[in-house]
């Protein structure tokens, strides 16, 4: 039988706004990735669990400076390049985000927890 994580995904995917920052960040990159290109592996976070599905954006609205800075930091970790003042507002500007309440774990291995800076 699979467990089922208490917890509600969040996917990220970056908008045209991201990708037009990723192209003037780097100026020697000649080829800048295209934003089919950055939205080819979204980013899936685990938050708290919501019992209604109108909590769900409260609940990410809690989160959204790390999930914010983690998507920068994937493509420029120099903090300085990253834009100014992140407000929930420019997050929403930046990237398309869906919910999944139902995460199911099908796997036979414990899940290992890894702990980043």
């Amino acid at each position: 039988m699979p467990s089922c994580l208490n917890r509600l995904l969040v996917v990220v995917t970056p908008k045209e706004p991201f990708a037009e920052w990723v192209a003037r960040t780097d100026p020697e990159d000649k080829s800048p990735p295209t934003l089919a290109d950055i939205r080819r592996e979204p980013t899936a976070y685990l938050i708290e669990e919501c019992d209604m599905e109108n909590e769900y954006p409260r609940a990410l609205k809690r989160h959204f400076r790390k999930v914010f800075e983690n998507e920068l930091a994937g493509w420029y970790t120099v903090e300085e390049s990253w834009p100014k003042n992140r407000s929930f507002t420019m997050f929403k500007d930046w990237f398309d985000f869906s919910f999944v309440s139902m995460i199911n774990d099908l796997a036979d291995e414990p899940l290992l927890v890894e702990e980043f800076d």
